[in-house]
This record gives C-alpha cells, structure tokens and sequence, in this order.
C-alpha cells in the first residue's frame, strides 16, 4: 500500500516531516488506529457512541471495523458519526478506526484552488 509512517493525531502530515515527497503530497491519505472501547458503553444499549473528527481537510471518508460509516466534504468544521450500532456487533475486538483524507484544492474547497503541473524546469 506504500510506506507507513506514525503520525501524531491532530496533526497536518504534510508539515510533520521534512521530506519533500510528504510535504508536498496531494491526494489520498490513510489513517488507521486500533483502540479499545470500554465494555460498559458496548453493553448499555442506552449509551450512544459517537465518533467526532475535529477537522479533516478536504473529503474524508470514515470506516469503522471496515463498515463504511460517513463521508465528509469541507476541511475547516468537525463532523461525526454514530458507531454504536458497528461496535455491538464485534465487542470483543478492538475497534479499528480508519480515516481516508484526500487534500486535493478544488474551486469547490475552501480556499478554493486548481493544481498545476508544471513540467518546464527552466
């Protein structure tokens, strides 16, 4: 899939390293984590579990032990999804969140942007 590098969460990727190839990186992007759930919440069917992303530049899409949860257009606002439901269903395992991010400027993204290539090196 390519390589694999830790990267600290909230983070931009694109300003953690001093590698030209990740700061200058547009496209696709893939977050992954596996994290435990308390056994409380997956047993009070009363208990909603919600899953919040503070900020995610600019369409993201969030699955939740490979179930495909919600999309997202816009970077600057957070967004969230009700995961209970994916949870109950495999409560012995941990739960492994993963977060595809594309930060491709459009003149739909804010700010709004086109990508040129530029293949004249003088």
């Amino acid at each position: 899939t390519g390589p694999v590098i830790d990267m600290p969460v909230p983070s931009s990727y694109n300003d953690i390293t001093q590698d030209a190839k990740i700061r200058d990186f547009i496209g696709w992007v893939w977050y992954e984590k596996d994290v435990w759930v308390p056994a409380r919440w997956i047993q009070d069917r009363g208990t909603r579990i919600v899953l919040r992303v503070g900020s995610a530049h600019y369409y993201s899409v969030l699955w939740v032990n490979g179930v495909k949860m919600t999309e997202h257009v816009g970077g600057h606002l957070p967004f969230e999804a009700d995961i209970s439901s994916v949870l109950r269903q495999s409560s012995a395992n941990p739960c492994r969140i993963t977060i595809a991010v594309n930060n491709t400027l459009t003149l739909e993204t804010l700010p709004p942007g086109t990508i040129q290539y530029m293949n004249d090196r003088t």
